[in-house]
């Protein structure tokens, strides 16, 4: 097992040193323990649950908010991001294996420690070296992305706009006006490519987008207008 030590000695005296070596064999055996004690992920590492974290825990299609700090074989911190703001925003897909395995095992406001290898990570073989990374995580917020719709193809049933945008109106609002060409509207949406694969959404800002039609591409711009406030529509573009 490898195991971090992050160790201050502030006494020179003889008693502090020798009661201090003797809490390092103490937390060296615990630490130990700790790996023995420890789950393994799909992809091979071990990892400890450190707080439970409540709600679900992220799907493989969401994306989550985490905070992290990793340590070296030899017990230093070469990268954190804990005493910012703002916490990483990243799809669970676009991680190392490890990483998005450890974090579909937790829960919103959960953290854990996994041991790998510096290979294990993209960069850190090169940023470290070879050897031993012990790493904490804090899932602090997930965000539920919708998945990917059956029908990634136009279906016959779909209606067409004057410029040829396929449409289907999944829920009707209560709105009368569309909007012009020059008009400014706030939405909620998600893009997939054909194989099914999302490329952008406002589900990870947490807000509407606001946008001026006349900034848009052409296709969007029509199947936009095409909709008044309070519709949901699926296009294809």
């Amino acid at each position: 097992a490898s195991v971090i030590l992050l160790v201050t000695l502030r006494s020179t005296d003889g008693t502090s040193v020798t009661a201090t070596l003797d809490y390092l064999e103490a937390l060296l055996a615990y630490d130990v323990a700790m790996v023995e004690a420890s789950g393994g992920l799909a992809s091979g590492q071990r990892y400890l649950s450190l707080v439970a974290g409540r709600g679900r825990g992220p799907a493989p299609i969401d994306a989550v908010s985490w905070r992290m700090s990793a340590w070296d074989g030899r017990g230093r911190m070469f990268i954190s991001n804990e005493t910012g703001d703002d916490a990483h925003l990243v799809d669970v897909s676009a991680m190392p294996p490890y990483l998005g395995n450890l974090l579909r095992t937790m829960k919103a406001g959960g953290r854990a420690r996994v041991w790998i290898d510096s290979k294990d990570h993209p960069g850190w073989d090169e940023l470290v070296g070879p050897g031993p990374i012990t790493v904490e995580v804090t899932l602090a917020k997930v965000h539920v992305m919708p998945p990917a719709p059956a029908d990634l193809a136009p279906p016959a049933s779909a209606k067409k706009t004057s410029g040829g945008v396929s449409y289907v109106v999944l829920r009707r609002g209560k709105g009368k006006v569309h909007p012009s060409d020059s008009a400014q509207v706030e939405v909620h949406y998600t893009g997939w490519t054909t194989d099914g694969k999302r490329f952008d959404t406002s589900a990870l800002r947490d807000k509407p987008q606001r946008m001026t039609l006349d900034s848009l591409i052409p296709g969007w711009r029509e199947g936009v207008q095409a909709m008044v406030v309070g519709d949901k529509v699926r296009m294809w573009i």
